[in-house]
């Protein structure tokens, strides 16, 4: 892992260190014409960024829902995933 990628995941607040790997696995996962890789993995990219399967998986959830709920970058990640879930279930809380 690259100097940059380390300060860049430890200076970052939460929800700016999950866009930023869902941007790297979104760069990542595209080839040089911009067209989808299909052969790039939520593995690969945790591989790359020395982090689990499961921390990447969940990072480009948050980071896709805040996309279309920026208030909850407002909330702490414990938080928002609970929204997330709550809404998932289609609970009413």
């Amino acid at each position: 892992m690259s100097d940059d990628i380390r300060k860049i995941r430890e200076e970052r607040r939460w929800y700016e260190r999950a866009r930023f790997i869902l941007d790297y696995h979104t760069t990542k996962g595209k080839d040089k014409s911009g067209k989808r890789n299909d052969k790039w993995k939520v593995s690969d990219t945790a591989q790359k960024l020395g982090l689990s399967i499961g921390a990447v998986s969940e990072a480009i959830h948050l980071a896709r829902a805040i996309k279309t709920n920026p208030d909850l970058r407002l909330k702490t990640r414990e938080e928002a995933l609970t929204i997330l879930r709550t809404i998932k279930n289609g609970d009413d809380e």
